[in-house]
């Protein structure tokens, strides 16, 4: 049974094989193309010896090796064919990765991420020609579902910044009023009741006016507006008279006071979930809480995740805020190059003297102790005498050079640690006064290059650099009267904060350590005479010196974008209405909205006529009715 399988299975491959082998030949993948063979050819074969002899271990492993690399080299073409947009090709190499290990679990999230990013695309062309024709409200829909599962889609976020500069308005599912945004027209009312007011918008404009139970009836307002959009003519009414608004259709509007019962009967919630990228979720809480006065707010720290509960408008805000701060942070390539140039130049000239004189005894041919016996048979073949003098003719010339080329990629503002060098051990002993032992303990020294960096990169791609260098040498060792070793370390230190632009290198130098030693071994009073001195003595100089560069190159990467000026300035709306750009804003200002004061009453008794309104515009008029027979009516501008 088990070669009936490995023969199906070795017939499957030797199928795909033959269909596959023409179109890989132009393939590189590493060693298998420099051979003119495929990589499923390379793991046929190794199979084929597996199952010729399925008890040899090594034939399990060559095979096991051949199918590993088979599918790393398959995988990085894959790879490189999706970064370059070529999503077929990519989508062939997936699957016949998948066709050698049918288990990998890389290659089926690649080919699922293929098919969201061409689902992305329809849904993004789709998006980009409803917005061409004018359909905003349809784009916004169908870039919605990209926004939320692909908040990075560069087609998406290019489309939705064009919808944005196109229009303040926002897709939030809430419904919107219908109306003409180049349509203009007047208001002229005086003391006039409120509903009167909205029958008459109402007449002009073919807006439906649903007026609360509790506004009073009796309220009058005074509008005088010239040449003003319709929402721009709402605003004013409702800011004046304390009330707000609800949409319930395209052409209806429901109008109620702005009181808290009144909001929270009336006002729609929206649930939105963020799942946050690159920001912090407590910091991205704290500032909607601070800025928009965010409630209901929850945040999820294991996922990142943010959920919110607010107004349409207020969450609109909100998603520009976030979109603000969950940003990646920007990282700099530091390329750092050490070099320690060591020069060395060591003398020793002249005639080492022996310092002492020893004498022998032989007997049978080796030394042995004097005893009395020996004296007594002393003579010149039995005793050895050793001065040993040596003449010394050496000079030495030594430079060493040192690299050390460390690549770090760090964060902006996060430090990057990096040591070169070694750990040198140091024995202690421990005397025991109880037992009268002696124990060794050993800590380890770190002796060599330490280089400490914290980058901070600004908008302007410069990079400001905290480095502190420590370059540590061992000296002599010394051994304790305990019998502890202990060594002299040599240190040299630098610290400084640099200013650099992106690929502009900076080199640190002048560590040096200079060292001259002069050594003279003498004959007593002969090694002292001028000149004839050299030859009763013995010179050694030896001098060493050290220096230390150290040169730095910052390469910004994934720096910050800054934001356009349409998202970086928002419309907040008043303190008491968040989120209500229409009536905060300058756009579609209301052109004079004013109650003009009465004079004071003449002493006669009576009203004085009120001042006479201003000229008629040839844009839609609504004016109220004749007011009481009291008051001297003011000249018409139109009939009712």
């Amino acid at each position: 049974m088990l070669f009936q399988k490995a023969g199906a299975r070795l017939f499957v491959h030797s199928l795909l094989l033959s269909c596959l082998l023409a179109g890989c030949a132009g393939l590189p993948f590493g060693a298998s193309a420099t051979r003119g063979q495929s990589p499923e050819g390379l793991v046929l074969k190794a199979e084929q010896k597996l199952l010729a002899d399925p008890g040899e271990a090594s034939h399990k492993v060559e095979w096991l090796r051949q199918r590993e690399r088979a599918v790393l080299d398959l995988l990085a073409a894959a790879d490189k064919a999706h970064d370059a947009g070529n999503w077929e090709e990519a989508v062939l190499l997936y699957q016949r990765v998948l066709g050698l290990d049918d288990k990998n679990q890389n290659a089926r999230r690649k080919l699922a991420a293929i098919e969201a990013e061409r689902r992305y695309a329809r849904l993004v062309a789709d998006a980009g020609e409803m917005f061409a024709q004018g359909n905003i409200e349809g784009a916004r829909n169908k870039l919605h579902p990209v926004l939320l599962e692909a908040p990075a889609h560069a087609g998406a976020l290019e489309l939705q910044a064009n919808i944005v500069a196109a229009t303040t308005a926002q897709g939030s599912g809430a419904p919107a009023l219908k109306s003409s945004p180049n349509r203009q027209i007047t208001l002229e009312f005086r003391e006039a009741n409120l509903k009167m007011v909205f029958e008459g918008l109402s007449r002009t404009s073919g807006i439906n006016f649903v007026l609360d139970k509790d506004i009073k009836p009796d309220s009058k307002a005074t509008v005088f507006v010239k040449n003003v959009t319709l929402d721009a003519a709402i605003a004013a009414i409702l800011n004046t008279n304390q009330l707000e608004k609800k949409v319930l259709d395209a052409t209806t509007l429901l109008i109620y006071p702005n009181t808290a019962q009144k909001n929270n009967e009336y006002r729609e919630l929206v649930i939105k979930s963020f799942y946050l990228t690159n920001a912090d979720v407590k910091q991205t809480a704290a500032l909607l809480k601070t800025v928009l006065k965010v409630k209901n707010l929850h945040l999820d720290e294991r996922l990142n995740l943010l959920v919110l509960r607010d107004t349409p408008e207020v969450v609109r805000l909100a998603e520009k805020m976030v979109a603000l701060q969950d940003v990646a942070e920007p990282e700099v390539m530091l390329d750092v190059e050490v070099l320690e140039l060591k020069r060395s130049k060591f003398t020793d000239i002249g005639i080492t003297y022996p310092t002492n004189l020893t004498a022998g005894v032989l007997s049978n041919g080796a030394f042995s102790a004097l005893t009395l016996d020996a004296l007594r048979r002393l003579n010149d073949k039995s005793i050895t005498v050793s001065p040993n003098p040596a003449i010394n003719f050496q000079k030495t010339d030594g430079t060493v050079n040192l690299l050390a080329n460390p690549r770090i990629r760090v964060k902006s503002r996060e430090k990057a640690k990096v040591q070169i060098g070694d750990r040198v051990p140091v024995v202690t002993a421990n005397i025991s006064t109880t037992a009268a032992t002696v124990s060794d303990s050993v800590q380890y020294l770190d002796v060599g290059l330490k280089l400490e960096v914290e980058p901070v990169v600004s908008l302007d791609d410069h990079v400001s650099i905290k480095v502190a260098l420590e370059v540590g040498t061992i000296g002599t060792q010394t051994t304790t009267k305990n019998g502890s070793v202990v060594y002299q370390i040599g240190t040299r230190n630098a610290s400084t904060l640099l200013r650099l632009k992106d690929g502009e290198t900076q080199v640190l130098a002048g560590l040096i350590n200079d060292e001259d030693r002069h050594n003279a071994s003498k004959v007593p009073g002969l090694g002292d005479i001028p000149l004839l001195g050299r030859l009763f003595s013995d010179h050694s100089d030896n001098r060493t010196k050290t220096e230390i560069v150290l040169a730095i190159t910052p390469h910004v990467i994934n720096n910050l974008q800054r934001p356009g000026a349409e998202i970086m300035e928002l419309w907040s709306g008043t303190e008491t209405s968040i989120g209500d750009a229409t009536r905060s804003s300058g756009k579609g200002a209301v052109a004079a909205v004013a109650a003009p004061s009465r004079p004071a009453a003449p002493e006669g008794g009576g009203e004085p006529a009120p001042p006479p309104l201003p000229e008629a515009v040839p844009a839609t008029q609504v004016e109220q009715a004749p007011p009481a027979a009291t008051e001297p009516a003011p000249p018409a501008t139109g009939g009712q």
